[in-house]
């Protein structure tokens, strides 16, 4: 036993309570358990394992790695937030590494390409699957097979010559890209060592909710079905199928990135030319520019109004950028697939100046490209290659100011340092976030998908020729006005924090000196969209959309005061809700908060005796119906069979109107008391005070 092990094997108790009903959940034995060595760490020995203190981690449970030199990974408890943003469930000591998980079952075949091979996420699936006889290793996450960017060494072990082997993810990929992409590019790695790869589709739960290859595994059981049979009953799909042509069409850049400078074919490569528009001859009125910029924009794409004004500002500040020593990033965030990014980002590479578009690009070609062609750079697909790639977000972020704009590399066979400008004015496209110091950095454009019944013109190649006069009336308007915004001090709103106020300068600098409606509109829309940060959170605003609707589903009614939905959102333990600020649960405000965006609000209401904020299963049908397409609530009339505590409302109805589901009277009162001045989305918290935890304190098992 090496050093290591016995220092976690020292500090280990037998499993604290929480820990063991967490692997009982998942369908471990006791046998299971003990066998693979899972244990406790003592709360004042976590740092031991983890190599730090977590802070507000109060226990930790230990997955040793077998032939892993001692490696482990812990499951702390409870989760908490660190400072990108992230919540963090598991850990491991920094600096060791990425491993796959081999269960002893597993460790023994992995070469043996005649038995079959299957790969989840998660040491407790993994777990799960080999004690019901199926061979399986864990990831520790979607991308933990990966080392910067490459196949970590485990895989040259394992012998993949026409082997079978299945990738099990969790139920949620399909219908988020951002994780299907490390599943298809999982399989094409092991496809490009000669296995035959298929990946299974795991059915949430019957409420839908997400679940995973031990839920699953351990829902047939209890259907008393063998983990054989439910892993044969599963559908399995190749890497060719329908399913994956997006992430296809994504890994076939990520693929070219990963091996190094992405250099390609030079036979297949085109130069860079970019010139600049030829200014309109005839002075142009810049309100009437602005105008036509925004109704182009809303003939293509659907968009919040402030949206469509904050772009059209960013053109012209894109025209006019050498008055300005500040360029907000331009990020065009989709909460989901199909929501126009990829319109606009061509109809913006029309009306830019020397537009230079691409959804793949190295750090090198990035700053190269910036220095020498001085390019209005657009880049698609950041969220597959931002997030991995830390320098590339660095060259980003330094050319927000003219000032920090370069970066040093060295040159040459002597290594000659030289400095690379990285100005420019920049549009990054991704679905879901970008990393917080770019989103930091940035004007967010939140995109939404197209309703049934909304309807925009389709955006074709021979639509480029009417978009073109507006590029060259906006370079005329920038060199007939870049004198006078070189001095310009826009007031900013005070709602604005820092980084926020210094993004819109420039936008409200050309709002000002257009005039007209333009300065109170540009401060308006600064305000929707940046004066909050709701707008970074929208895709967040999706999910607790959809997981609303579920419980408007599972309780069976079509109202709901905000508690109860609150009480049954920290129960979905793949979801945010129960940490989502500071390890603390969601809060009716920001409930709240993450709905705005979707006008969504909550109201007043009346159930029994009991006056509460909540929410009615109508107000979600838009929205619903926008983001999950083919997928609508039972109760979606707007009835009366509750009512709202408005004395204007109905007044034919009969005060006591029965309830036939839960067999309650529900009032209506044409003068309630305490309602009148109440703000259902600032009003008291309801019990969910700042220092409220589900958690009940457990106490320790003894030795």
């Amino acid at each position: 036993m090496s050093a290591t092990t016995a220092t976690m094997v020292d500090t280990a108790l037998s499993l604290h309570p929480e820990h063991r009903a967490d692997l009982q959940r998942s369908g471990l034995s006791e046998a299971t358990i003990e066998a693979l060595n899972i244990h406790s760490a003592r709360p004042g020995d976590i740092s031991k394992v983890v190599g730090f203190d977590p802070p507000g981690v109060t226990s930790a449970m230990v997955f040793p790695y077998p032939d892993e030199n001692g490696f482990a990974r812990v499951k702390v408890f409870p989760t908490y937030t660190d400072k990108k943003g992230h919540t963090v469930k598991y850990l491991q000591k920094p600096g060791t590494g990425v491993k796959l998980y081999a269960p002893p079952l597993a460790a023994r075949v992995l070469t043996d390409p005649t038995m079959m091979l299957m790969y989840t996420e998660g040491e407790k699936k993994a777990a799960k699957a080999n004690q019901e006889g199926i061979v399986c290793v864990g990831i520790g996450g979607l991308w933990n097979w990966t080392d910067n960017g490459h196949p970590i060494p485990k895989f040259d072990e394992i012998a993949h010559a026409d082997r079978e082997e299945i990738i099990g993810p969790d139920s949620d990929v399909w219908h988020r890209p951002d994780l299907l992409r490390p599943v298809y590019a999982l399989g094409k790695e092991l496809e490009q060592r000669g296995a035959k790869v298929t990946v299974v589709i795991i059915p949430p739960d019957p409420d839908g909710r997400k679940r995973g290859l031990d839920d699953y595994l351990v829902a047939c059981e209890r259907d008393g079905m063998s983990a054989t049979d439910a892993l044969a009953r599963l559908k399995r799909l190749p890497l060719k199928h329908a399913a994956f042509s997006h992430a296809a069409e994504w890994w076939k850049n990520w693929s070219k990135t990963r091996a190094g400078d992405g250099a390609t074919d030079e036979a297949d490569s085109q130069p860079v030319v970019l010139a600049d528009p030829d200014p309109w001859p005839t002075p142009v009125d810049g309100a009437d520019l602005l105008t036509a910029i925004e109704k182009t924009l809303t003939r293509f794409v659907i968009l919040p109004r402030d949206a469509f004004i904050a772009i059209a500002l960013w053109v012209l500040h894109a025209h006019v950028l050498k008055a300005f020593s500040l360029s907000p990033i331009l990020a065009v965030l989709s909460p989901t697939m199909r929501c126009g990014k990829s319109t606009l980002l061509s109809l913006l590479a029309v009306l830019l100046p020397r537009a230079l578009s691409t959804s793949n690009i190295t750090p090198a070609a990035l700053f190269r490209s910036l220095e020498r062609y001085k390019p209005c750079l657009l880049v698609d697909e950041g969220d597959a290659f931002l997030t991995l790639s830390e320098e590339l977000r660095g060259i980003l972020n330094s050319g927000h100011t003219r000032s920090g704009a370069s970066v040093i590399r060295t040159v040459g066979d002597d290594f000659e340092p030289k400095i690379f400008s990285t100005w420019g004015a920049k549009v990054l496209a991704a679905i879901g976030k970008l990393p917080p110091t770019v989103m930091d950095r940035s004007i967010v454009i939140a995109m939404q998908r197209k309703a049934p019944g909304e309807s925009v013109e389709r955006f074709r190649q021979s639509k480029l020729t009417e978009l073109t006069p507006l590029c060259q009336q906006s370079a005329r308007w920038a060199a007939d006005n870049l004198a006078v915004l070189r001095d310009a001090e826009p007031s900013v709103p005070g709602q604005l924090n820092d980084r926020a106020a210094d993004n819109w300068r420039p936008l409200l600098a050309i709002a000002d000196l257009i005039g007209g409606e333009w300065p109170t509109r540009a401060r308006e829309a600064a305000l929707t969209l940046s004066g909050e940060t709701v707008q970074e959170e929208s895709h967040h605003g999706v999910t607790l959309i959809g997981d609303i609707v579920a419980i408007f589903e599972a309780r069976d009614t079509d109202r709901l005061s905000t508690t109860d939905i609150i009480a049954d959102l920290v129960k979905l333990e793949e979801r945010p809700w129960s940490e989502w600020r500071h390890g603390k649960p969601i809060t009716p405000r920001g409930v709240a908060s993450l709905l705005r965006p979707f006008k969504i609000k909550p109201k007043v209401q009346r159930i029994g005796p009991d006056t509460s904020s909540g929410y009615e299963q109508h107000m979600f049908i838009e929205a619903h119906t926008r983001y999950f397409p083919g997928s609508y609530p039972k109760h979606c009339q707007q009835s009366n069979e509750y009512h709202d505590l408005d004395p204007i409302s109905d007044p034919q109805q009969d005060p006591h109107v029965k309830d036939t589901k839960s067999d309650l009277t529900i009032e209506k009162h044409s003068n309630v008391k305490d309602v009148k001045d109440r703000n259902p989305e600032n009003e008291a918290e309801a019990g969910y005070g700042p220092d409220f935890d589900t958690r009940e304190p457990v106490a320790w098992e003894t030795l």
